[in-house]
């Protein structure tokens, strides 16, 4: 379903053969808007929250998984000490690095090289990640996770920043070229991922609100999530991390997450998510009697 090449060949396609973007302008690069307007207005917007939730030091170490054109490694750059931006597609790097050098940018080291092999050899305050995550299958997906804890120090911050599905179940969507397919996983999936591997969730949160006409489709939402490196977590600790959230606090997501999957299931008649449903309302069912 998802195919490192494919994936590697659609955004080498964003860079034509001259090595010049075919796209209305840089900023389009990382979010594929078609307009120069709507692609200058979300970066704008991005750029606005980044800047708020973001807390970086003028020492730090930034990895950047996925770095593309290094749109985000160039706006971050002034903020730490050193950004390694890693990217699998060498169009891409050789635009980021023109950029970089024409912004006067001199801290940015460009690697080639896919997301899930990547391993720095020193080590990192701060990794970065920017819509790579749906672009990977479970192994990559896993793979980067682990990767991550073997350099990234112990209290360091992973920032992301990545498109997941509302409609509470694994959202595939086949790219328009028909070039490589996404995969949306739920934010419940992701900090369970990244807490199994010793990354407690600090902050989370949407990008745009509900009715933002940046929110392209109503199955999907962009997401930030900070996450602190720890020792790994036993499943004892697991347990009791997310316990410590409260059963009150649980029943009311739950119940929201039912919701979600039933109105989803009458907009587009899906199997998959009446069965999710189900699934919600059996485990509100069984923490219901103890609140």
């Amino acid at each position: 379903m998802l195919n490192r090449e494919n994936v590697k060949s659609f955004w080498q396609n964003q860079v034509g053969r001259d090595g010049i973007h075919w796209l209305p302008s840089v900023e389009s690069l990382a979010t594929l808007e078609h307009t120069k307007e709507r692609a200058e207005f979300r970066h704008q917007e991005e750029s606005k929250f980044i800047d708020r939730h973001f807390k970086l030091n003028q020492d730090d170490i930034l990895i950047d998984l996925g770095a593309g054109a290094g749109q985000w490694s160039r706006h971050l750059a002034p903020r730490v000490k050193k950004v390694y931006a890693v990217e699998l597609a060498d169009g891409l790097i050789e635009i980021g690095k023109k950029l970089a050098s024409n912004e006067g940018i001199t801290n940015i080291a460009f690697i080639s090289c896919p997301a899930e092999d990547f391993i720095h050899d020193g080590v990192a305050d701060v990794v970065l990640i920017s819509g790579l995550l749906c672009v990977l299958d479970d192994e990559q997906y896993q793979q980067v996770i682990k990767n991550i804890k073997k350099y990234l120090k112990i209290g360091g911050t992973v920032l992301l920043r990545e498109s997941t599905s509302a409609i509470g179940i694994k959202l595939v969507h086949l790219n328009p070229k028909g070039q490589h397919s996404a995969l949306y996983r739920t934010p419940d999936e992701i900090v369970n991922s990244f807490a199994k591997e010793g990354f407690l969730l600090k902050e989370c949160a949407q990008f745009f609100e509900d009715d933002s006409i940046l929110n392209r489709d109503p199955r999907g939402k962009l997401y930030y999530f900070n996450f602190r490196s720890i020792d790994k977590l036993s499943d004892q600790d697991h347990a009791q991390y997310y316990g410590s959230l409260g059963e009150e606090f649980l029943a009311l997501k739950l119940y929201k997450e039912a919701l979600s999957c039933y109105e989803k299931a009458l907009e587009y008649n899906q199997d998959e998510v009446m069965q999710a449903l189900v699934e919600k309302l059996k485990r509100l069912c069984e923490i219901a009697p103890h609140l």
